[in-house]
């Protein structure tokens, strides 16, 4: 089934989409094919890729690649680079 068909079955005219991470490139594909069902398109931790695209810092790969592949237990590491310090602190839910 494609695209068009999971909205027209869900009876949906234009939607929001959110993409996070790997579900950006997605999000960005989706608006760049049907520009005309998207009503907003929100990225967060982004990326456009390409030769213009800005790489990661080292930092952020490296806790990120200890994270996914299980070489730390320090769950902050991860979440420090992925979410905002202050809204961490503000939320409480970690």
């Amino acid at each position: 089934m494609t695209t068009l068909q999971h909205l027209s079955a869900l009876n949906l005219q234009e939607i929001d989409v959110l993409g996070f991470s790997m579900g950006s490139f997605v999000a960005q594909t989706l608006v760049t094919t049907y520009p005309e069902k998207v009503n907003r398109l929100i990225l967060y931790g982004a990326s456009c890729g390409g030769p213009e695209g800005i790489p990661q810092s080292p930092q952020v790969v490296e806790a990120l690649s200890d994270f996914v592949n299980n070489q730390t237990k320090d769950e902050n590491s991860f979440l420090e680079v992925t979410f905002p310090i202050k809204w961490i602190k503000e939320t409480k839910i970690f």
